[in-house]
């Protein structure tokens, strides 16, 4: 494939996905308004550090030692299974804790009753989500 078939594909799937994000957030800002719209981008963040704290952060050191380690596949391997070792109990602890403050957690984080029963229905199902993935 040529560099600039390549181009044309990747800036025509950024634009797609862009026009994609400005649709939905028209919508939501439509149907939740300006106080939702803002609850769900705070609730998008704190899922968002969540994940790096699963193991989001491990990733540039272990892409980092991968090629350091290129040619030593003892160290590569040994590099690996720590790595996963540290996401799979990072991932357990963010699991039990979020499982014992499930209930509280949207209170906490939402100054209204209605969008912490927004959230409560939505934060389990998202969380279990994202902590598959890291």
């Amino acid at each position: 494939m040529s560099i600039i078939r390549t181009t044309w594909w990747t800036g025509f799937s950024v634009g797609i996905r862009l026009l994609a994000g400005l649709s939905l957030n028209k919508i939501l800002a439509i149907l939740v308004g300006p106080g939702g719209y803002a609850t769900i981008g705070q609730f998008q963040n704190a899922v968002q550090l969540i994940f790096t704290v699963c193991g989001g952060a491990i990733n540039n050191g272990v892409t980092k030692f991968t090629a350091e380690y290129e040619s030593d596949e003892h160290r590569q391997a040994s590099l690996w299974s720590t790595a996963t070792r540290i996401i799979l109990i990072a991932s357990a602890a963010m699991a039990v804790l979020l499982t014992i403050s499930t209930a509280r957690l949207p209170l906490i984080s939402c100054a209204t009753r209605r969008s912490a029963v927004f959230l409560s229905g939505w934060q389990p199902a998202s969380l279990c989500f994202r902590l598959t993935l890291c």
